[in-house]
């Protein structure tokens, strides 16, 4: 085990961190995406002048699961990124056990979504859920994927 130095909020460190570890060359069988940046009091915005929470928790996740994925595929990884419940009623980005259970148990099926089944979905087990309505929209999708390859300087298609 070791310890990186990564800033999310910055493509240069995310550049830098996937360099390093591509050139390493290890298998890596487990990515947990998990930023908590959540709604800042005032407008920020990343080194890349996006704003703080997109560029943080959904570009700089983004840009490292690309730049990884060579050795995420050679290491047959899975690929857990963590959303909260805002999600389900806006287009803002939760738990460790629906984390732990998507991220390490066979039952867990790759491309669902898993959450705690307990009350308002805040508490209880971690068990497959519905996709939140705006992630249902497969227009919406294509087009985040598109900008968000474009912004992240990834393209997922040539690694």
């Amino acid at each position: 085990m070791s310890l990186r130095e990564l800033d999310l909020a910055s493509l240069k460190s995310v550049q830098a961190l996937g360099d390093t570890l591509n050139s390493e060359g290890r298998p890596i069988h487990l990515l947990i995406n998990n930023a908590g940046l959540m709604t800042p009091a005032t407008r920020h915005t990343t080194a890349d002048g996006l704003e703080l929470q997109f560029g943080t928790n959904h570009i700089g996740h983004f840009a490292l699961t690309g730049r990884l994925l060579p050795l995420l595929s050679s290491g047959a990884a899975r690929v857990t990124t963590m959303t909260s419940s805002a999600a389900r009623h806006s287009t803002l980005n939760q738990g460790l056990l629906p984390a732990l259970y998507a991220a390490t148990d066979p039952e867990a099926k790759g491309g669902h979504f898993y959450g705690p089944d307990g009350f308002g979905q805040f508490t209880g087990g971690p068990a497959e859920l519905d996709l939140y309505r705006p992630a249902r929209d497969q227009a919406a999708a294509t087009r985040l994927w598109d900008v968000s390859q474009r912004l992240a300087g990834v393209d997922f298609a040539a690694v």
